[in-house]
């Protein structure tokens, strides 16, 4: 979201044609954009990292519960 904010400005600095502001500030800005990025990715990975751990979990709880219940079917 914050990106499409940058990006707007970029584009409009470019559409009007303003010189007045610094390369420096611009390139400013595209760091920023970059920064966001790497949080993005950043957030992802963690994100696919805890959903994984979650899986495992829910799957190793499942087993549990199949072998209880064949023991059980067992006795």
């Amino acid at each position: 979201m914050l990106d499409m904010q940058i990006d707007e400005i970029l584009a409009f600095v470019a559409d009007e044609g303003l010189d007045k502001i610094s390369a420096e500030i611009l390139n400013d800005f595209a760091g920023l954009k970059a920064k966001n990025y790497d949080v993005y990715l950043s957030d992802a990975k963690a994100y696919g990292d805890e959903l994984a751990r979650r899986e495992k979990e829910y799957n190793s709880l499942m087993f549990k519960m199949r072998s209880n219940l064949q023991k059980g079917d067992a006795q």
